[in-house]
């Protein structure tokens, strides 16, 4: 990118999830030389459940003063999204195995203080390099683009992408009113994928999709950009599911996961949690 530009990236998440945000940010951060407007989405939806309470004052104030210390161009933005508790308590499993702030990415248009162009990244991500890269994608007119799902791909869905990291052009969106109709989507037909399938029904043919290094979703590789930790299929030493995210347990990570190199960032994403939760103020080695 021209020297002087700044990029804008977007997270949803509860305060259930503030762990994995933060080492989210620290990984960002830590990773991208140019400055970054960092948007922070999240609301109060202990109407839909008690267990979805979104982010604290404490909780943001934070995250910002150690985006202060990582990158002191950065700054940080907190948007409310709790007046659309109502419509997202009408999106199939919002109450179930997913939680609302999954579609809060979905309102995306309705929210003014959001620049054009948008990189959205999920919680469970982290970053190895410069995100500008991606967010400098060549759209190609699209108001979309995404990394194609490998494992949906390998079920003959072949244009079918992972709603993880995706690169949005808000007035494109705005005007061809998507995000609208995946709103509907979301509410009134079922998907094992939620608000991801909803995406995918009403991009399809309008998505420029992007290098799979981009999204990493089965492995950390010499390359990957950024590594997305959701749920993966493993056979060995039985058949399960792995769940297991970075700022958990590091030897339940280790023994899911097989990762090692990304250590140093967890160790020190790790330290700041502790901080938060000691209740004292962020400090960088």
């Amino acid at each position: 990118m021209e020297e002087g530009k700044r990029i804008s990236v977007a997270y949803s998440s509860s305060a259930m999830l503030f762990d994995g945000l933060l080492m989210a940010v620290v990984s960002l951060l830590k990773n991208t030389p140019v400055p970054v407007d960092l948007y922070l989405s999240s609301g109060d939806f202990t109407a839909i459940s008690p267990r979805f309470g979104g982010l604290t004052p404490e909780m943001v104030s934070y995250i910002g003063k150690a985006a202060g210390l990582l990158s002191p161009d950065s700054r940080v933005v907190y948007n409310d999204m709790s007046r659309f508790a109502s419509r997202i308590a009408r999106c199939k499993g919002s109450r179930g195995r997913f939680s609302p702030f999954t579609f809060l990415r979905l309102f995306y248009d309705l929210v003014g203080t959001l620049p054009d162009r948008l990189l959205h990244l999920d919680v469970d991500t982290l970053v190895l390099g410069d995100v500008s890269e991606i967010y400098g994608f060549d759209m190609r007119g699209k108001p979309l683009a995404a990394v194609k799902d490998p494992v949906m791909v390998s079920r003959g869905h072949r244009d079918y992408f992972n709603a993880g990291v995706v690169l949005m052009d808000l007035p494109a969106i705005r005007e061809g009113g998507y995000f609208e109709e995946a709103r509907y989507v979301a509410s009134h037909k079922r998907d094992l994928t939620v608000d991801q399938g909803a995406l995918n029904r009403v991009f399809k043919g309008k998505t420029a999709f992007m290098p799979q290094r981009y999204n990493e979703i089965r492995k950390l590789r010499d390359d990957t950009l950024v590594r997305h930790y959701c749920a993966a299929f493993r056979v060995w030493p039985y058949m399960h599911m792995a769940t297991a995210k970075p700022w958990e347990d590091s030897a339940y990570f280790h023994r899911e996961r097989k990762e090692y190199r990304l250590d140093p960032l967890i160790g020190e994403a790790k330290r700041l949690i502790n901080s938060f939760r000691e209740g004292k103020e962020p400090e960088i080695s």
